[in-house]
């Protein structure tokens, strides 16, 4: 996944504030987790048992090259699989998005308004005073939180509703795709070209 860790990186360079990439974009390193687990996860299913078990005459005839084969086709579709993903990315700007919100939450943490407690000789009245600082205080936290939540819901939403059509059209090249496949695998099948794969491996052992 070295095309998506580069786009992110080129990204993240935007940003001017250098001692919010100290903490450098958690959220952005989270979400770009999350992405990499999910396609990994998805290639994970492409076995190269899966070919062994359905291409058993292939498989016998010459395993080597088959093997080749499944590498060099897990290998192709993650490449464009992560260009569509990093397109997406770059049209909807959902890194800087994340990585702008990382820096308002940060910015917030280290300029929140605590008042320090000093006592003033009346231990009725300091509790309550600092009872009531820590609950604005509590307040505040939980008005930018929700407002961030607020925001992010939005974002998300108008994220889904502009990618949905985006999506459609990466399940359908992957569904046709999976048609190409099928059709390559039925036509490698076939009794003539098997017999002529026997024909070259039998010719190549005997030049040897």
């Amino acid at each position: 996944m070295s095309n998506l860790m580069s786009i992110t990186r080129t990204l993240n360079s935007s940003n001017v504030d250098s001692k919010s990439n100290d903490n450098k974009d958690t959220l952005v390193k989270t979400f770009e987790s999350a992405v990499e687990k999910c396609i990994e996860k998805y290639f994970s299913y492409i076995k190269f048992s899966m070919m062994q078990k359905n291409f058993r005459e292939i498989y016998k005839a010459d395993s080597f090259h088959l093997k080749i084969f499944h590498e060099q086709l897990v290998s192709q579709l993650k490449s464009c699989f992560s260009e569509t993903v990093e397109e997406v990315f770059l049209e909807t700007n959902v890194i800087q998005s994340l990585s702008s919100l990382n820096n308002i939450i940060n910015k917030t943490t280290r300029n929140a308004d605590i008042v320090a407690w000093r006592p003033s000789g009346n231990p009725n009245e300091d509790i309550r005073d600092h009872l009531h600082q820590l609950k604005l205080n509590q307040k505040k936290s939980l008005e930018f939180a929700l407002q961030v939540l607020v925001t992010e819901n939005s974002s998300l939403e108008q994220m889904i509703k502009k990618n949905h059509k985006e999506v459609i059209e990466i399940k359908s090249k992957i569904d046709a795709s999976k048609q190409d496949l099928y059709h390559f695998f039925s036509a490698m099948n076939d009794p003539t070209i098997i017999d002529m794969g026997e024909k070259l491996v039998a010719e190549e052992q005997k030049n040897s």
